[in-house]
């Protein structure tokens, strides 16, 4: 599967082999060094049969845009890299299982309280006892205490590395919230709210929020008439 930008392939995914009539979610594990929006421009399919040696390539104008959320922090480049070191922990914690289920609780999670380690979550919030149970490295996605955040963001500022400071810190702060790589869908609750020289607008969410963060320009020190 590749994107067309400016009449040049980029390719986004491998597909083995798609039944007919099938439908699959393909993930981008692009990295990008900048928040923003990358658009493409068409999409491209490329087939090899038999045994990969003849290719048949299928252009689709299908237009398209990408919202890249500012980096997490402390987060790699490097593929797998996070995935690296929660095994690493995880040996210790196969290693050490018995000695730990007393420090980390009695292990009273549900099946809904934890999910699977992806990329980017944070350490803090595995389950070294249920990782060690399992077999793989779990995360909780339940989190006692938590709040839900009430941000401000005054872009009447020069477009420069302290606002993009500023906007690395404001998504940092949903991200410490969620806890996780994946942003839950449903937080209603947190909320930003942007000024500009024009007023200010709320958004709410932390989906949105960060929406707004990958996209979000500088007005400038000085209102322009």
């Amino acid at each position: 599967v590749f994107e067309v930008k400016e009449k040049k392939l980029i390719s986004r995914a491998f597909i083995p082999y798609l039944p007919p009539y099938e439908k699959i979610t393909i993930y981008c594990d692009t990295p990008y060094e900048q928040r923003g929006i990358y658009t493409w421009d068409r999409i491209a399919f490329g087939t090899r049969y038999p045994f990969g040696f003849a290719q048949k390539l299928r252009l689709i104008d299908s237009p398209g845009l990408r919202l890249v959320w500012p980096r997490r922090k402390g987060m790699r480049t490097k593929k797998n890299a996070s995935i690296v070191q929660a095994n690493d922990h995880f040996q210790m914690a196969q290693a050490s299982n018995e000695s730990m289920r007393g420090k980390l609780g009695s292990g009273s999670l549900t099946e809904g309280e934890i999910r699977e380690y992806v990329p980017g979550d944070d350490l803090r919030y595995v389950s070294w006892t249920h990782s060690a149970m399992r077999g793989i490295p779990v995360v909780r996605t339940r989190r006692a205490g938590s709040e839900k955040q009430d941000l401000l963001l005054d872009t009447r500022v020069d477009q420069d590395e302290f606002f993009e400071n500023t906007i690395a810190r404001l998504a940092q702060s949903f991200y410490s919230a969620s806890g996780s790589s994946v942003i839950d869908q449903n937080d209603q609750q947190s909320q930003m709210t942007v000024i500009d020289w024009s007023g200010s607008t709320t958004v709410k969410g932390a989906r949105n929020c960060l929406d707004a963060l990958s996209r979000v320009e500088a007005a400038g020190k000085y209102r322009r008439e």
